[in-house]
């Protein structure tokens, strides 16, 4: 009796210490974080019981048992609570937990994302425990889901992969019967997670992405960027209440670039039916007399749509409509360009553009530049408006529209009629055609430098290169008058309006290809000055490059200076063929010198960088083969060049009254500083 009475003391002390043990974890999982406050449920098949008996709210334990049938029927695992903080929490714990699981798995994929669903108001008699939004946030094959009810938020910790919790979500939605929401609802509800675009957008380091959808439209935030800080759904206080005529809206406030920014979303009558886009963008003009920029995206490219997507632009702040089920919406963004700068975040619905099926680009776009000048495109109608100012206080009107199409294997011509006016008159000065592949390629710049901006038009422009025509405007004829077509075909080109020079690059294969320089004088006069031609050469039979055909060439006054025409071994072909290109020799000598056979040629030119002058000096052998070349700092300008045959030297005299010496040493010419 002894014996066992001992036991048995033994085996209650030890039940005291387990249970307090047992009492001690579970304090210090709560502390860490690990079991969150609330009631709770597991679907962990042996604690299920244990957990289900500690639920302390009748409705809570019947939500919870239905989240869980319905992840568990579906094969995976969730935990359930309702936490003790209001939804004006939610966007900032969000943000946290992406935030944790970047730091917490930096030495993984960057997989994560989420977005809030708000969602609409029931079609029936709104019922207590009504849902009205719910989010989530998922990092790869596990995700925390939060539904927030009039009656508190409950939060749903799953693991499975994104199309299991898919799946799981559209059957919960529908399986609450004071939810009143259907199957078509609950798809169009849950939406899919995009866990690649940061690839796409090459972002490094990358960003967490968070969407905000509201009647079936996204607003996407990256925290790096642009933060969502809060949103609420309603009339708001009494001034929102009357700038929005008591219409049903929501408001959030979001960060960008440091400062914080406050957006309206309401319901707002029908735009017209216009029969043109120009109608509708004066319809708007009437309702904002500020505006400066509208955008019209179609739902599929070159088609007119009654529902077009719709940005605009004002002094004040950016507005956007859209159309969901026959309900127009508006978008307020506070603040103009004055405060988000030139490059203001238009819309923010790029996303949309593709979930709801509208078109990439804008099918109608009007613009005022801040000089108060006009464009107009309407890629629908095949027509664009300019109003430019060519000069100081010289601006033109531009009414270009397609008359002509002419189908082709290759292309298809777009014949355009230019009509060219002053801005208010009917009549226009000067019409012509041009033609193009193109749909408004129509653009402005001085080509040939002479102070006055000349009208381009893009024919046609591909990997390798295009041609463009450019219509120079011509102030003694006063009109516009077609380029020379030598300077139509491009790879790339660049305008010195100083020096009123045009250089042209023309495109060959990966490492060969040709540059040309021309230089301008009065209104359309133009002579090629230099030219460079860099062609690989193969041998098909060996398989192999045989190496690098150099062709430089200067025109001075219609003559032509052969610089270099030479095959120089691939090891041979540097950077310096575009030094010798694009210098200009001021001083050149033919010479014999010691160990050469033939005459060599000896070029130096000199150019100066900011405060700074440098020397180039060239040997080129009589086959016009680069013997040598140096390269090195100036004092001053040059003033006279010497070569002194019998030593064999070069000598730069400068106008600060110094001199460099150059030697020839039977094999390159060296820097000589012991020579003076």
């Amino acid at each position: 009796m002894i014996i066992l009475e001992a036991i048995n003391m033994w085996r209650r002390k030890i039940f005291s210490i387990v249970c307090l043990l047992a009492g001690l974890v579970l304090m210090w999982l709560g502390a860490k974080g690990n079991i969150w406050p609330g009631d709770k449920v597991q679907s962990d098949e042996l604690q299920e019981m244990d957990n289900r008996a500690s639920v302390s709210s009748e409705d809570f334990d019947i939500l919870g048992n239905t989240i869980l049938q319905v992840f568990t029927d579906q094969g995976g695992t969730a935990e359930v609570e309702q936490v003790r903080w209001g939804s004006e929490e939610l966007p900032d714990r969000l943000w946290e937990q992406m935030e944790q699981w970047r730091e917490d798995y930096a030495d993984k994929p960057f997989k994560y994302a989420g977005y809030i669903e708000l969602l609409g108001e029931p079609s029936g008699k709104e019922e207590e425990g009504f849902l009205r939004e719910y989010a989530t946030v998922q990092y790869l094959d596990f995700q925390e889901t939060f539904l927030v009810t009039d009656e508190g938020i409950y939060e749903i910790r799953s693991r499975g992969d994104h199309d299991t919790w898919q799946s799981c979500m559209q059957e919960l939605l529908c399986s609450v019967p004071q939810w009143q929401i259907t199957g078509e609802e609950a798809e169009q509800y849950v939406h899919e997670i995009d866990f690649e675009w940061r690839e796409r957008y090459n972002m490094n380091p990358p960003a967490n992405r968070l969407g905000l959808w509201y009647q079936g439209i996204e607003f996407s935030f990256y925290d790096e960027t642009l933060r969502l800080l809060a949103y609420r759904s309603g009339r708001g206080d009494e001034a929102e209440q009357e700038a929005v005529s008591g219409r049903e809206c929501l408001w959030f406030k979001q960060m960008r670039n440091g400062q914080e920014e406050e957006w309206r979303i309401c319901t707002t009558e029908a735009l017209p039916v216009a029969e043109t886009y120009r109608e509708l963008r004066e319809y708007l003009q009437g309702l904002y007399p500020d505006m400066r920029d509208c955008e019209i995206y179609t739902q599929e490219e070159g088609e007119y749509t009654s529902e077009p997507l719709i940005g605009l632009l004002t002094n004040e702040a950016e507005y956007g409509y859209y159309c969901q089920e026959g309900q127009w919406y508006q978008i307020c963004i506070k603040g103009g360009p004055e405060q988000s700068g030139d490059s203001y975040y238009h819309l923010s619905v790029s996303d949309p553009c593709y979930d709801r099926k509208y078109s990439y680009l804008a099918s109608y776009w009007y613009l005022v530049s801040a000089r108060g000048n006009v464009t107009e495109r309407d890629l629908i109608r095949n027509s664009s408006y300019f109003e430019e100012e060519i000069s100081p206080g010289q601006t033109f009107s531009f009414d270009c529209r397609v008359k002509e199409i002419n189908w082709g294997e290759l292309f298809t011509d777009l014949i355009y009629e230019v009509a060219v006016s002053i801005p208010g008159e009917e009549e226009p000065f000067q019409i012509f055609d041009v033609y193009s592949t193109k749909q408004g390629p129509f653009s402005f710049e001085d080509f040939n430098a002479d102070g006055f901006l000349d009208l381009r038009v893009d024919y046609y422009y591909g990997a390798n290169g295009g041609t463009a025509s450019h219509y120079i405007w011509s102030p003694s004829g006063e009109k516009f008058v077609e380029g020379p077509e030598e300077l139509e075909y491009y790879g790339m080109y660049g305008i010195d309006q100083e020096k009123r020079q045009l250089s042209i690059h023309y495109h060959g294969s990966a490492i060969s290809g040709a540059e040309a320089l021309y230089q301008w004088s009065g209104e359309m006069d133009w002579e090629l000055i230099r030219y460079f031609d860099y062609e690989d050469v193969y041998d098909y039979e060996k398989l192999e490059y045989i190496g690098m055909q150099i062709d430089i060439r200067s025109y001075e006054n219609g003559q032509e200076k052969i610089l270099s025409d030479y095959l120089y071994p691939m090891d041979e072909y540097t950077n310096v063929f575009w030094v010798i290109y694009c210098l200009d020799f001021v001083w050149e000598q033919e010479m014999v010198l010691d160990g050469q056979e033939g005459t060599c040629i000896l070029r130096y030119a000199q150019e100066k960088e900011e405060l700074e002058y440098l020397d180039y000096i060239f040997l080129f052998r009589e086959d016009t083969y680069l013997i040598c070349t140096l390269e090195g700092e100036a004092p001053a300008a040059y003033a006279d060049i010497i070569w002194n045959k019998e030593a064999q030297q070069l000598v730069v005299e400068y106008v600060d009254g110094t001199a460099q010496c150059y030697q020839w040493n039977g094999e390159e010419l060296l820097f000589n500083s012991q020579s003076l």
